[in-house]
């Protein structure tokens, strides 16, 4: 599902931010993610483990639902910063599973593994260095992802809750 969803979320993502650079590193963590479903779908059935209709469909459903809400409220960094957290469970997940693997002497699930955090590494490195080089542009970071009118609405009540924040810490801050 994890994976799925990276997929379904980035490419949207690739669609609202319209920037090149981002788009590239966006687009890359999207081809590694579908391959590794791909890769997924054809070696896990030998060990009685399928993951495609109940798991591909009703887990997507469910994490495109969080991220499209989600996103509604979040500016352009922001979303930028939530996706390498999206790679970042992937390879973590990768991670423990080859853990579990080595522990087990399975040298076929191990070395998928050990290559599949390789290559989401790789992943990882290029959306840090895009969410990161989003700060060379201040103004275009901080703007809001969804231009829509919900994401505008989104964006008010975000920077409400912020501000109200804002308020009650300068509040408290004067009390010590």
């Amino acid at each position: 599902m994890s994976a799925q969803e990276l997929t379904r979320h980035w490419s949207g993502l690739v669609e609202l931010l319209g920037d090149p650079d981002v788009a590239k590193a966006l687009n890359g963590g999207v081809s590694a993610a579908d391959r590794l479903l791909r890769e997924l779908a054809e070696l896990t059935p030998r060990y009685g483990l399928y993951g495609e209709h109940a798991a591909r469909g009703l887990g997507a459903r469910v994490g495109g639902v969080r991220s499209t809400v989600r996103d509604r409220f979040l500016e352009r960094n922001q979303a930028l910063r939530l996706a390498l957290l999206e790679v970042q469970h992937v390879r973590t997940l990768v991670t423990y599973l080859t853990t579990v693997a080595e522990a087990r002497s399975d040298d076929t699930l191990t070395a998928f593994g050990k290559s599949w955090q390789r290559r989401l590494t790789t992943v990882e490195r290029q959306m840090r260095t895009a969410a990161v080089e989003s700060g060379r542009n201040p103004d275009l970071a901080v703007a809001p992802l969804d231009a829509s009118t919900a994401g505008r609405a989104g964006q008010r009540v975000a920077y409400s809750v912020g501000a109200v924040g804002e308020w009650i810490d300068r509040r408290m801050a004067g009390r010590s």
